[in-house]
């Protein structure tokens, strides 16, 4: 889930234009990418089969377990 906040304003009345911007992505829950489950059948442990035991991505990309929030100001004018 994506979620974002932005407040402008103009500074030098309307010739000059300020936005912030705060985005959130994985917001408020976290919920993993899972990889593909477990299909090689092991005899010695066979309680391992068909399960997600792995992660899709790392910790920067969005979309990952992980919450991400990113800010930027922009100046119109």
């Amino acid at each position: 889930m994506q979620t974002f906040v932005t407040k402008s304003w103009y500074p030098k009345g309307e010739r000059v234009k300020l936005s912030f911007r705060l985005d959130g992505h994985n917001l408020p829950h976290k919920r993993p990418n899972l990889a593909a489950p477990n299909t090689q059948y092991n005899l010695n442990n066979p309680g391992a089969w068909g399960r997600f035991t792995g992660v899709v991505g790392d910790f920067s990309n969005f979309g990952t377990a992980q919450a991400n929030v990113q800010m930027s100001i922009r100046a119109e004018f």
